[in-house]
């Protein structure tokens, strides 16, 4: 009777810890990915930039032929329908970026008399997407596209890897301008 109980306990505990786990993970690869973009934005002198209040949604079918294209058929078929399962519809950013930006509520076309209203010294909006998974957990995908007041918009396609201490590496990147990543499938190449 008590292994029953315990079985019983496990399997009603047990969904809590991984979707604990996994929202962890989620917010670890997402404060990655922020990190590095913002690191290229200040770098091509777009910075600040504004987050979009929402992640990107509808899951562009490039975003999952790139990685079924760079990390192959296993692996890269998991992340490529995670990314689509997980980026059907917009989901708010704020989780994510508690406290660590400032977020707009924006759609394309983006109006940026509109933007500059609200957030004068803003040069670009960035833009996300919700992280994919394999199936491990050891592998993230997130794509992030970066749309600047003056320039080329642009789309990153950032890859981590799960460090042992927990960490998120960024492994993988692809960028390309905004528009010929939507125009052409799968010409991207991995960097």
């Amino acid at each position: 009777m008590r292994k029953l109980a315990c079985a019983v306990l496990v399997v009603a505990v047990a969904p809590s810890l991984f979707a604990a786990n996994a929202d962890k993970a989620e917010k670890a690869v997402m404060k990655t990915v922020f990190g590095a973009a913002s690191h290229a934005n200040h770098v091509h002198g777009i910075a600040p930039a504004v987050v979009r209040t929402t992640t990107l949604g509808g899951a562009d079918s490039f975003a999952s032929e790139w990685i079924v294209k760079v990390r192959g058929d296993v692996i890269g078929r998991e992340l490529a329908d995670s990314y689509a399962r997980e980026n059907m519809k917009q989901e708010d950013v704020n989780d994510y970026f508690p406290k660590l930006v400032k977020t707009i509520d924006a759609d394309a076309p983006y109006d940026w008399s509109e933007i500059s209203d609200e957030f004068p010294a803003a040069n670009a909006i960035m833009i996300f997407s919700r992280p994919a998974f394999d199936s491990l957990g050891s592998v993230a995908f997130v794509r992030a596209d970066v749309i600047p007041k003056k320039g080329t918009a642009t789309t990153t396609f950032y890859e981590l890897e799960h460090q042992p201490d927990g960490s998120w590496k960024i492994d993988h990147m692809a960028v390309s301008t905004y528009d010929s990543t939507r125009r052409s499938d799968v010409h991207l190449s991995a960097r």
